[in-house]
């Protein structure tokens, strides 16, 4: 007897790839070849609906989990950080990672992972994102068994609706609760809160995390590899005279934003040079085009021009924090930063904000120092002591590295592991 189609399997009708609404999807690779060799299953001769190989979640190695974002990969973030890095160390353990992302996608992946990069050109991105990743979730059902979703946004509630209809496991990462939204994101917000739990498993990057949001689920904290980071920083003497540093260098990775401290960084950086400590900072990352007057104007009022070093939004980022002497994060909103975790992971001192999960990583005057958000005076008071006594900063590099060695990458993907392997199905 035909069994009857799913309400989703209805939606799957209604987006097929014919009708302009849905648009393009790309595939930097297809995995249905790998997925066919390592877990075949029946084929079906009704697509639309849900058959008993469908249900039949295999949880035995090799698992293909479904990396579902909204966020694209190449711009360099914390999470776009995390993401890549979790699913390569996966690649490295034998199981398959399939990035679901916004197009277009980095020039190269990770061994193991594959990605569909979503095409959302046009109005109403959120919605068109989160419908059309159903329907490719919903059309490659054969070709993956885990669906791990990254914030609270309509693409992570749909996904994960699709897992719990298919029976498979849906974990979701919250990295930082978003600001109040408006519209359909707001209410996909107002729906994670509530509902989430029952969908899927809820994990938070940080304890701070986990109590701001909901205090529901487990914490997994984010983690880095030490010896393979430090293979990709540069050469500091040769990075110096790159960017004619001859002073004392500070870092900034991370978006140019006021809820970053920037500004409050940069009144920092003229404080020192008043003081007259020769200082250069050297900054990573991006700029919204909202944020660009701000961030020019304040360096043409605090008359930085010479003394900020702007490389941009680079994927080789990590090169470049040989050069500095500290990494600064005088952040007003955090989860748990991947740039101080790298930083540490250099040999770094950091300089960060009490905000956020960031004392679950940084502990004052021993691996690091943590200032008041927004007190420029203590950010330039401890900037200072750094600058007049080396032997602090000596002594708290070595205490990053130390700490940093216990946010492992290879831990938090066996915490991953774990949980994708024992989470019950609906």
């Amino acid at each position: 007897m035909r069994q009857r189609s799913s309400g989703l399997g209805f939606v799957a009708r209604l987006i097929t790839p014919g009708q302009a609404s849905l648009g393009r999807f790309q595939d930097s690779k297809s995995s249905s070849h790998w997925a066919e060799q390592n877990n075949p299953r029946p084929s079906e001769t009704d697509s639309e609906k849900i058959s008993d190989a469908d249900r039949e979640y295999a949880s035995s190695s090799p698992l293909r989990i479904c990396e579902v974002s909204p966020y694209g990969m190449t711009r360099v973030s914390g999470i776009s950080t995390m993401i890549l890095s979790l699913a390569g160390e996966l690649g490295v353990r034998g199981h398959q990672t399939i990035l679901v992302v916004p197009g277009p996608l980095p020039k190269s992946l990770p061994l193991g992972v594959t990605a569909w990069a979503i095409d959302i050109e046009g109005p109403l991105r959120n919605l068109r994102l989160a419908l059309r990743v159903a329907f490719r979730l919903w059309k490659r059902r054969k070709d993956w068994d885990v669906v791990h979703c990254h914030q609270a946004h309509p693409v992570s509630t749909i996904a994960s609706l699709v897992a719990r209809v298919l029976r498979r496991p849906a974990v979701s990462t919250f990295h930082l609760w978003p600001p109040a939204s408006s519209g359909f994101r707001g209410l996909s917000q107002s729906f994670f809160n509530r509902f989430q739990p029952m969908i899927g498993e809820n994990v938070y990057v940080s304890e701070d995390t986990r109590h701001g949001i909901s205090g529901l689920g487990s914490v997994i904290w984010n983690g880095v590899d030490g010896p393979l980071l430090r293979a990709k920083l540069g050469d500091r003497n040769e990075l110096r005279r790159e960017l004619g540093i001859v002073s004392f260098a500070l870092a900034f990775t991370g978006r140019k934003a006021k809820i970053k401290g920037y500004l409050d960084l940069l009144i920092a950086v003229r404080k020192l040079l008043d003081l007259g400590v020769d200082t250069r900072l050297i900054v990573t990352g991006d700029v919204s085009p909202e944020e660009i007057p701000f961030v020019q104007d304040s360096i043409r009022q605090l008359d930085l021009e010479a003394f900020v070093i702007d490389l941009g939004d680079r994927d080789d980022h990590l090169r470049y924090l040989s050069a500095a002497d500290v990494m600064v994060l005088p952040s007003y909103r955090e989860g748990f930063p991947m740039v101080l975790l790298e930083a540490m992971a250099a040999g770094l001192p950091v300089v960060a904000s009490d905000v956020g999960g960031i004392p679950e990583l940084v502990r004052d005057a021993q691996d690091g120092f943590l200032v008041p958000p927004g007190n420029v005076e203590k950010l330039v008071a401890t900037l200072l002591q750094l600058v007049l006594h080396p032997e602090i900063r000596e002594r708290i590099a070595g205490a990053a590295v130390q700490r940093a060695a216990e946010f492992s990458l290879d831990r938090e993907v066996s915490s991953y592991l774990q949980l994708f392997e024992s989470s019950p199905r609906p």
